[in-house]
């Protein structure tokens, strides 16, 4: 059983990236593997908040496994470097942006603007995630919380996440009220008569300093 009562320490250590930071695409943390055969292509995105360290060790994983898709393309990305670089387990919230969040600037308007390292680099990421057909985006929580997929309002996510059947909870949300989350850029947040194949979840994965959020 959880313990909510329980001290909130870091037992997560930051994984070493340093071997898949410059990625392939020419933007740093991005990798992109197309298997040159027809298919969806699958994003995943991780350190959206420099301390949330689920997602850079789940990537980690997948790149030091050689995982390569077999149709489609898949799309892996390292997000908030910056953020990430100055991450300390005693401190851990100080890392989770540096000018803005990162996580409430997936408009065309705010990332144009280019007033913040976040807006700039979510800029940078931007093609990367307008390309994309299906996204995962892995986020970790500030308390202790069993894990969650958030699903947004679209039919066609919740049905995703009910496919999956794990995490067991689902949240259905309306997305954030100080801006919109990338799992809601573009046609991520149109409604599924429009949206085409797309289809984009937001995993919370428990606290971020739990080992078990990996």
């Amino acid at each position: 059983m959880m313990n909510h009562n329980a001290p909130l320490t870091f037992t997560l250590p930051a994984p070493d990236i340093a071997a898949w930071r410059a990625g392939n695409t020419g933007t740093e943390g991005v990798w992109r593997f197309d298997s040159g055969q027809p298919g969806r292509h699958v994003a995943i995105s991780s350190l959206v908040h420099g301390n949330e360290l689920c997602g850079a060790w789940a990537l980690k994983g997948l790149l030091e496994a050689g995982v390569r898709p077999q149709r489609g393309t898949l799309t892996l990305a390292f997000c908030n470097l910056e953020a990430f670089d100055r991450f300390d387990p005693l401190s851990h919230d100080a890392s989770r942006f540096i000018d803005q969040d990162m996580n409430r600037q997936w408009i065309d308007e705010r990332m144009d603007a280019a007033d913040s390292r976040e807006r700039r680099r979510a800029a940078a990421l931007r093609p990367f995630i307008a390309q994309a057909d299906w996204l995962l985006d892995i986020h970790s929580m500030h308390e202790r919380a069993a894990p969650l997929l958030l699903t947004g309002v679209q039919p066609r996510n919740l049905q995703l996440a009910k496919a999956m059947g794990a995490p067991e909870h689902i949240v259905v949300d309306a997305g954030h009220k100080d801006g919109v989350r990338m799992r809601d850029y573009g046609r991520f947040g149109l409604a599924d008569a429009d949206a085409g194949d797309s289809r984009s979840l937001l995993v919370e994965c428990g606290f971020h300093g739990d080992e078990s959020s990996r």
